[in-house]
């Protein structure tokens, strides 16, 4: 089965039907996902214009999937995976004596992908725009490590973009980014 037969005239009943074979092809492990009917579409109409364009040869690498969306050298490839956990306490002030503390529990946990693109080698990235568009779902997505490791469901907070170094037409030689994510609620 090519991807491009997947995402030729998709409906949702064939998108929800096939979704384990495009899991199996895009290298993401059999899970529940949390992802709306328009991701879902997006991005198996982006992997059969892959297709159509000659594909990825062999086997493709991710370094991490958010929902359907893989982070790799054919998207954007981030260059470190800063991730912070917090705990919360509640600070009881006693009189003469310092503050008691409580535990309240787990508190915000969340990770920050910067890195950095070079459109004049790797040529145009639609990969922001795409990450755009899942954050203004507002939705939640899995994040799984490429080990198959899940590492949580995660929303996007933000998205940072700086691009510098101009050609003459306009164009970026040099696109960085940040791309924070907090995880959601269990």
């Amino acid at each position: 089965m090519k991807i491009g037969d997947i995402g030729g005239n998709l409906n949702l009943s064939a998108a929800t039907s096939q979704l384990s074979t495009v899991r199996r092809l895009i290298g993401l492990p059999d899970m529940p996902a949390i992802a709306t009917a328009a991701t879902i579409a997006a991005k198996l109409q982006g992997l059969a214009k892959i297709d159509a364009a000659g594909g990825v040869r062999g086997e493709r690498l991710s370094m991490l999937s958010l929902g359907l969306f893989l982070f790799g050298i054919d998207t954007i490839a981030y260059q470190e995976f800063i991730r912070r956990s917090d705990w919360r306490h509640a600070a009881n002030e006693r009189l003469g004596a310092r503050a008691a503390f409580q535990f309240l529990g787990p508190g915000a946990e969340t990770i920050t992908l910067p890195g950095l693109l070079m459109p004049e080698l790797t040529g145009p990235n639609t990969s922001l725009a795409q990450i755009r568009a899942m954050a203004e779902t507002g939705d939640a997505y899995p994040m799984v490590q490429s080990d198959g490791t899940i590492v949580g469901n995660y929303i996007i907070q933000a998205v940072d973009e700086r691009r510098s170094t101009f050609l003459p037409g306009g164009g970026a030689r040099r696109v960085e980014f940040a791309i924070d994510l907090t995880r959601a609620g269990d």
